[in-house]
């Protein structure tokens, strides 16, 4: 099942698919890491006009004392992705991380960080069992995709 980009403006920058099962691992991995933020990188393929997840992984959040509000990912973590996404023959379209206790829209940091044309994917996960994923591109304006646990579909 994939996510079906939410309406936007004239000037979408991509369409997003995202498997829902996916989705259930970001999920998890942002429950065991709860309070402190996870993260990781998303590998897939670009067309023109869309943007394909195919795989996630995760890596530890190296951003010390402020992982409970920020994620960093290790620059060998990072370069090992690289090399892994070349040999499955994908590429690294995007990153993404958690917001426990708060919502998965991103942050000025989040915004600022961002990757050019990469995806940002947030996951949103609460103490009491709520979980949300909400995707964006570039700076972070707007989601292009949305999930939750709940939904009977992928929206």
């Amino acid at each position: 099942m994939s996510v079906t980009p939410r309406a936007s403006a004239a000037s979408t920058p991509a369409d997003v698919d995202f498997p829902r099962a996916l989705f259930a691992e970001l999920e998890a991995w942002s429950r065991e890491s709860h309070p402190f933020e996870a993260c990781g990188l998303l590998f897939g393929r670009r067309a023109t006009g869309r943007i394909e997840v195919v795989a996630v992984r995760r890596y530890p959040n190296v951003a010390g004392e402020r992982a409970r509000d920020r994620f960093e990912i290790a620059p060998r973590d990072l370069m090992a992705a690289d090399r892994e996404a070349c040999a499955l023959g994908l590429g690294l379209v995007g990153t993404w991380h958690s917001h426990p206790d708060h919502p998965a829209t991103p942050s000025a940091h989040d915004r600022a960080a961002a990757w050019p044309d990469g995806l940002l994917a947030i996951v949103s996960v609460s103490a009491s069992g709520n979980a949300e994923l909400l995707v964006f591109q570039d700076s972070g304006e707007r989601a292009l995709a949305a999930c939750d646990r709940d939904s009977p579909a992928v929206r």
